[in-house]
């Protein structure tokens, strides 16, 4: 059994033996819907015995799980996204007690799964502070170069 995608339609095709030419010809058994198909349609599931349904059921899982791990790669290359575009509007409008709550509560889960993948906070670079006005060096003279013992 093997399940081709072409268009809008998954057909399920058996390879039966042409004695004629001494060699298999996949032979279109059924086919669905392409979108939104979880579950082998019950027109098709008729058609086809357990071994095959299964083989079937096994393509159906493994394709959501790949397209599921498609969405999710994109939700998170687009988080940041859509996070600014969320301070933005709360920028503009505002927001409730609750929902801010809401919104707290989410960003420290956010933050825990960021360090739980291994990613840390980078914090700006530490600014140097001017001396104050008649303030001398440590050192004597120009020996900035050298090291102190």
């Amino acid at each position: 059994m093997f399940c081709r995608e072409r268009g809008n339609k998954v057909e399920l095709l058996r390879p039966v033996y042409d004695s004629a030419v001494k060699r298999c010809k996949d032979k279109v058994i059924g086919s669905f819907d392409r979108y939104g198909v979880t579950d082998i349609p019950e027109k098709v599931r008729e058609l086809i015995n357990d071994d095959e349904a299964a083989q079937v059921q096994a393509w159906l899982t493994k394709r959501k799980n790949a397209s599921d791990a498609i969405r999710t790669k994109y939700k998170v290359r687009g988080a940041a996204k859509e996070i600014l575009e969320i301070a933005a509007a709360i920028e503009e409008i505002g927001v409730d007690a609750e929902n801010a709550q809401t919104i707290f509560d989410a960003l420290k889960r956010l933050k825990k799964a960021l360090k739980a993948a291994g990613h840390t906070q980078t914090s700006p670079e530490k600014k140097l502070s001017k001396p104050i006005e008649g303030q001398t060096d440590l050192f004597i003279g120009d020996s900035r170069d050298k090291v102190a013992v």
